[in-house]
């Protein structure tokens, strides 16, 4: 597997819905939100990131759980850029 790195067309920033929280030992913890990933994006990975249309952000900051649920959505395969490199995830050992 090589390193492949997926990013919005024509937007600087991909908000990836998450949540986050205060733990007494480690900080603040995060977590992503995944989803199946579209039939065009299958062959990177099974799964993608959550990623918000910029008029989602406020209702997935603000709405009650259950609205801001419906947000978790693929995003559309056509409005994202794959950059793939010959680069390996890891060194495999000797």
């Amino acid at each position: 597997m090589s390193r492949t790195w997926i990013s919005a067309a024509a937007k600087p920033i991909a908000p990836w819905a998450g949540l986050v929280r205060q733990t007494g030992k480690w900080g603040n913890a995060y977590s992503g939100f995944m989803c199946d990933a579209t039939p065009e994006m299958m062959e990177i990975h099974d799964r993608m990131p959550v990623i918000l249309h910029p008029e989602d952000h406020e209702a997935w900051l603000r709405a009650p759980a259950e609205e801001a649920m419906k947000l978790v959505t693929q995003y559309p395969a056509d409005r994202l850029l794959v950059n793939r490199t010959n680069q390996t995830w890891f060194a495999r050992r000797s």
